[in-house]
């Protein structure tokens, strides 16, 4: 679910139902719903590798190391 203000927008009412185009908008809040707008609708979890974003982690002789594959990532 998407919370937004259109900045730019614009209207074809010649068909039924109307047609809104936003083309700018401010972007105010996303929420996981349980009960999604379209069947197609999906969500997940995003799996990072810590090492990746930190590389100096895989150099460390400290517990870092094993605490992040305790943690599984």
């Amino acid at each position: 679910s998407f919370g937004f203000r259109a900045l730019k927008e614009s209207w074809d009412i010649t068909p039924s139902p109307y047609i809104r185009t936003v083309t700018a908008a401010e972007l105010r809040e996303i929420t996981v719903t349980s009960l999604p707008a379209y069947t197609d609708s999906s969500v997940e979890i995003a799996r990072r590798s810590l090492y990746a974003q930190h590389p100096a982690l895989r150099q460390t002789g400290d517990n870092r190391r094993r605490w992040a594959e305790l943690a599984g990532v």
